[in-house]
């Protein structure tokens, strides 16, 4: 009896470390098809980052997907804060090199050893997420760029971690095409290294672009479900746009599209001082080794277009599926070295 039951025991422990090897094993396979079943307009980009940052840009991207559904998926605040406590506590082992036997959990943590992801923009996520919760609306544009700040800001700066740009744009210069045009805003001096300082303030400016695109994508979701004021307040009252007629309206409601104008139009003077920023528009090229990171700009662009096609209808059907262009669209930026 003793030697079977001691039997039943060895077989038992090989089961459950067979089946964590497994879970460890998969784990990426597993994000990978996360990011591509939920988030594709991500999960394009990742294609073009070098092979040992795609396993890392994947992870984030997953671990953002994670976070945001809370918000949709609960009945509650209380029951959103208890997940999100779940991420707050497993961050201490995720960068310890002990995840929780997650599969989101065990590639982030890859992906904070191997590239040295920052603490700080991981909890940033969990932090915005949280204040969401019990965030029916945005006021100002103002309180949005708050936002972007804690969530798009955040990814984009992990994103660019896992590229550890550090060294490889000491060797990288930009291509110029012709410097000789008046411009009145500073421009980069292509034949010095990018400062990451330039870099940075090009992705405060990308963040709030995407933020707000991310917003107006989304409006038939969050109009649908009667959760939230999708648009902030100040543009709303500005346009007399009524939230309940919103809800009960879609896309017919009265000032929604001089609304979504004015979103969309912020949108792309964001995109474009990002693209300033860089020196684009006056044809530098982004440096090879940043370019992956920035390739979140497509989506935001391509969006952005088709909705002025739509005549900033947001509920257009069209705008709803997937662009056949896009993947295109993402090569050309990445080979082009644009966005």
């Amino acid at each position: 009896m003793l030697r079977c039951t001691c039997a039943r025991f060895r077989s038992q422990r090989r089961s459950v470390s067979t089946s964590a090897g497994v879970t460890a094993k998969s784990s990426p396979e597993y994000v990978s098809e996360l990011v591509r079943r939920l988030d594709y307009v991500s999960y394009l980009p990742s294609f073009f980052y070098p092979a040992s940052a795609r396993r890392a840009y994947l992870a984030i991207r997953a671990f953002n997907i994670e976070l945001a559904s809370i918000k949709d998926n609960v009945s509650n605040p209380m029951i959103g804060k208890m997940r999100l406590a779940f991420w707050r506590d497993a961050l201490e082992g995720i960068f310890a090199g002990r995840p929780a036997q997650h599969p989101i959990a065990l590639e982030l943590s890859h992906a904070a050893r191997r590239h040295r992801l920052t603490r700080y923009h991981v909890s940033k996520l969990i932090d915005a997420r949280e204040a969401d919760l019990t965030t029916d609306i945005y006021h100002t544009l103002a309180d949005l760029a708050a936002y972007a700040r804690s969530t798009q800001y955040s990814l984009l700066s992990l994103q660019l971690q896992t590229l550890d740009i550090q060294q490889s744009l000491t060797q990288e210069t930009y291509n110029q095409v012709d410097m000789n045009v008046t411009h009145d805003h500073k421009t980069p001096d292509p034949s010095r290294p990018l400062p990451l300082s330039t870099i940075d303030h090009a992705l405060s400016h990308l963040a709030v672009s995407l933020t707000l695109t991310t917003l107006l994508r989304a409006l038939p979701h969050h109009a649908a479900k009667r959760s939230a004021a999708p648009i902030p307040s100040e543009i709303a009252s500005k346009h007399s746009l009524v939230t309940e007629e919103l809800f009960r309206s879609g896309g017919s409601a009265g000032g929604l599209r001089d609304a979504v104008y004015d979103l969309a139009g912020t949108a792309f003077v964001e995109l474009e001082m990002a693209r300033k920023t860089l020196g684009i528009d006056q044809r530098i090229k982004v440096p090879v080794p940043v370019m992956p990171a920035l390739l979140s700009a497509t989506s935001a662009r391509s969006y952005l277009t088709l909705l002025e096609r739509a005549r900033f209808d947001a509920f257009e059907p069209s705008l709803q599926r997937r662009y056949w262009r896009y993947p295109f669209q993402v090569w050309h930026d990445s080979r082009r070295r644009i966005f």
